[in-house]
């Protein structure tokens, strides 16, 4: 008897935790994008933007993980690299970035950095995933505007880069808490 009210409780407690809370993910296309001119720094610099209006809104809502993600295959100049992600401070126009009319002004802080190598080009095929969620979640507040990212690598070439950014995806796991009403 007693196994058997434990085993209740486990199940009751379950089905609370179920009832609290809901998770959804949402992968999104950038509606901008721009490859900023060679500067000679042997780096490709591409600024991207993503419209977060498909996220649901609603009391309790959490952004659990956003990571932007793309596969570069082969197309790069050098077998194993880094690329680099930083929030995008103003609003830019991507024919004037790409004409070199202007650029993004970026926060000094790295947001995160992906590695590949040699191991990684083999078992993931050159696949690039950086950590956004704690941008994210300052863009769904409304604690910094959505201007979007400016991704760095030595590994793309401005061709390869203008090329494989589109393909570049924001895939944010999102859910909604609701407090336990007292």
């Amino acid at each position: 008897m007693k196994s058997m009210r434990r085993w209740l409780f486990v199940a009751g407690s379950l089905a609370l935790l179920v009832s609290t809370a809901r998770a959804d993910v949402l992968t999104l296309s950038p509606v901008k994008t721009a490859v900023l001119p060679d500067d000679g720094s042997g780096l490709t610099r591409m600024a991207l933007q993503f419209d977060l209006s498909g996220i649901r809104q609603g009391e309790g809502r959490r952004i659990d993980n956003a990571i932007l993600e793309w596969e570069v295959g082969d197309n790069t100049r050098t077998e194993t690299g880094a690329f680099s992600v930083q929030e995008i401070a103003n609003p830019w126009d991507p024919q004037s970035i790409t004409e070199g009319v202007t650029a993004p002004t970026v926060q000094s802080k790295i947001m995160d950095r992906w590695h590949i190598t040699p191991w990684l080009r083999e078992h993931r095929g050159g696949l690039v995933r950086l950590d956004l969620q704690e941008v994210a979640n300052r863009w769904m507040s409304g604690a910094s505007g959505n201007f979007g990212v400016l991704v760095t690598t030595p590994m793309l070439t401005q061709a390869s880069g203008a090329q494989l950014i589109s393909n570049a995806r924001l895939v944010v796991y999102y859910g909604f808490f609701i407090p336990e009403k007292k």
